[in-house]
């Protein structure tokens, strides 16, 4: 009994033993073992965090350089704009300057020639007139006065190189209006000189009055044109061919003829498309042309008057029959040349 009393007693400081004794072994220290680990871990985390902030770095210094550049090209564009605008500037200072002196020198000179005239106007007042002057200046024709059978000035009269024809085919002349009043024109002279023609001024005509003129004395019209194949990409069609028996018929025939330049003449017959509808008649043969007083864009580009005495001598089968005709306006032209083109 006493026995197990003393064992009783001894357990609990057996047991605090046992518990020393196992507080003195050796616990396993978890830190140890995995600490190099969670080092190297942070390590490497701390490298790749110093690698990305050297990068956002480099791109934050690109980006300031790549704003330095530039700021820098757009001075220096804003400085060649500037050195521009003040040169020209400059230069339209310098052509106003120099247009205003010569304003100013045209100024005095039109005040010379002023006070020149009015000087020898009235020295002539004082004088009165001298050898008849008078006389010969109430003599001579105004500028302007027209003549009332060629409707040209009287000082450019042509009615001295009228040369009358008769012509078994009649003869219809559509004139452009900018030829109307040209001292070059040639087709007053024709119109006059070819009994029976007829002369009408227009670009686009009224087709009701035109398929008048194109059927008058139920003759057969026929247009002095050359075929002109690029005309088709204008819309024009082909004309239709000419009947061969037209040609030997000339009483049954009227030849239209377009006066202008080729360009105002193809601009007529594109404008008017009943003249579409028309057999044309194309010159061969053509002799060279002795209208000189005006620029040919071709060598076998006659005047209207050239083309039409040889159309006419072609059908009629005379050329003879017109020669005098040609001859007058070969004076003509000689007379506008003599006269540097004052007639």
């Amino acid at each position: 009994m006493r026995q197990d009393r003393g064992h009783a007693m001894l357990r609990p400081e057996v047991r605090t033993l046992a518990l020393d004794r196992q507080s003195d072994e050796p616990i396993g220290d978890p830190v140890g073992e995995a600490g190099p680990h969670w080092v190297d871990q942070a390590a490497k985390t701390m490298e790749a965090g110093g690698a990305g902030v050297e990068r956002v770095n480099r791109v934050r210094h690109g980006l300031a350089g790549a704003g330095d550049e530039r700021r820098a090209g757009a001075g220096q564009v804003h400085l060649a704009v500037t050195q521009q605008n003040a040169a020209l500037v400059g230069q339209a200072a310098a052509a106003a300057a120099s247009m205003q002196e010569q304003a100013a020198q045209l100024s005095r000179m039109a005040g010379v020639l002023k006070l020149g005239q009015l000087t020898h106007g009235r020295a002539r007042t004082a004088a009165g007139p001298v050898n008849g002057c008078a006389q010969q200046e109430q003599a001579r024709p105004a500028r302007r006065t027209l003549c009332a059978h060629c409707a040209r000035p009287a000082v450019a009269c042509i009615c001295r190189w009228i040369s009358p024809v008769e012509s078994a085919v009649r003869l219809l002349i559509l004139q452009h209006p900018m030829e109307v009043s040209n001292a070059k024109g040639s087709a007053r002279l024709l119109h006059l000189s070819v009994a029976g023609s007829r002369l009408v001024a227009g670009e686009v005509f009224d087709p009701a009055q035109l398929g008048e003129l194109l059927a008058a004395e139920g003759r057969r019209a026929v247009l002095l044109y050359p075929d002109t194949p690029d005309d088709r990409s204008l819309g024009m069609p082909a004309p239709p061919p000419l009947p061969p028996e037209l040609l030997h018929a000339p009483g049954q025939l009227l030849l239209v003829v377009l006066d202008g330049t080729w360009r105002k003449s193809r601009k007529m017959l594109y404008l008017n498309p009943l003249l579409h509808a028309l057999p044309r008649l194309p010159l061969n043969g053509m002799p060279p042309s002795r209208y000189r007083i005006r620029k040919a864009h071709a060598p076998d580009q006659l005047s209207t008057l050239e083309a039409t005495c040889h159309a006419l001598g072609e059908i009629e089968g005379d050329h003879d029959k017109f020669l005098p005709l040609s001859r007058a306006f070969d004076d003509l032209i000689d007379a506008f040349v003599l006269h540097q083109g004052r007639l």
